[in-house]
């Protein structure tokens, strides 16, 4: 049946498809930014969670040209490394998470690096992961302020915003698990990884 995948997910019917009074479709332009973006990355395991972003896209009506901009963008600034720490906080209750703190590590250079990643995933630069905010059990007065207490515990971390995006769109739930594994192995504080 045309307009549907095997797995009975309807395509798109906006105008993503379409052509444009002055220039290619929205689907066009997405799909030669993400062989550009493939094109150039030395991250080879990358690139097949890119064509599940283009192709998932397709068939998500909710992402209009600029979310679909932006989520490519952000998907070709992310390491490898960075899509397997949001897959292992997607897939968190798969794992036991160490009991850290984001940036406060204890180990050598490969911790120092994982926890920066972690901290530029976090809270105040990607904003992809986070620990969400309480909704308020009733509405604060005018002019109060209702700031969220940074938390940055491992394993209290969700995907907020576009890591929420990422995840599903890019299938991050494909990451393999031993990859997922060594990140945590390589996260535990040295004293618990020598036990």
């Amino acid at each position: 049946m045309p307009g549907k995948s095997r797995c009975g997910h309807q395509l798109r019917n906006d105008n993503w498809f379409e052509d444009r009074p002055l220039g290619r479709s929205i689907a066009a332009e997405i799909c030669e930014g993400t062989l550009l973006i493939a094109q150039r990355e030395h991250e080879e395991r990358k690139i097949e969670f890119y064509g599940y972003l283009l192709a998932n896209i397709s068939f998500e009506p909710s992402v209009d040209e600029y979310l679909a901009n932006w989520l490519l963008q952000i998907s070709d600034q992310l390491t490898w490394s960075q899509l397997a720490l949001l897959a292992m906080i997607g897939r968190k209750e798969a794992f036991t998470l160490p009991s850290i703190e984001i940036g406060d590590f204890d180990g050598d250079w490969t911790s120092w690096g994982l926890h920066r990643q972690l901290a530029n995933l976090a809270y105040g630069q990607r904003d992809l992961i986070g620990v969400p905010r309480p909704i308020p059990k009733k509405r604060p007065a005018a002019g109060a302020f209702n700031l969220p207490r940074i938390n940055l515990s491992l394993p209290d971390q969700e995907l907020v915003n576009a890591g929420a995006w990422l995840y599903p769109l890019m299938w991050l739930d494909r990451i393999p698990t031993a990859d997922i594994e060594l990140f945590i192995e390589l996260l535990q504080p040295s004293n618990e990884a020598n036990d």
